[in-house]
């Protein structure tokens, strides 16, 4: 299946001022589309549960809001931190002979 299709279309359904970068946004457009899309699913699944199984609503409410605020500011601070983990690691697999 090509995926470049669905992200061409849902990308061009998402332009306007909600998903413009600016100097601090450091996630992609298509990243922010599918934060966005997969935290309103576990936030509104966190409401639903809020009653049967409160501490997983809880997590689940804490990571859907997370995922829909990286969606909307663009912005992620674990992002920057995962990719110098992975410049260290890659210095030191190259380092070694």
């Amino acid at each position: 299946m090509d995926t470049s299709i669905i992200t061409e279309k849902l990308s061009n359904a998402f332009n306007g001022p909600l998903l413009e970068e600016n100097e601090f946004t450091n996630v992609s457009k298509s990243e922010r589309i599918l934060s966005i899309g997969s935290g309103s699913f576990i936030f509104v699944r966190g409401i639903t549960n809020l009653f049967s199984h409160p501490m997983l609503a809880l997590g689940e409410l804490a990571l859907g809001g997370f995922l829909v605020h990286r969606g909307v500011t663009g912005q992620c601070k674990v992002k920057p931190m995962i990719e110098q983990e992975d410049a260290k690691l890659d210095t030191v697999y190259i380092s070694v002979p």
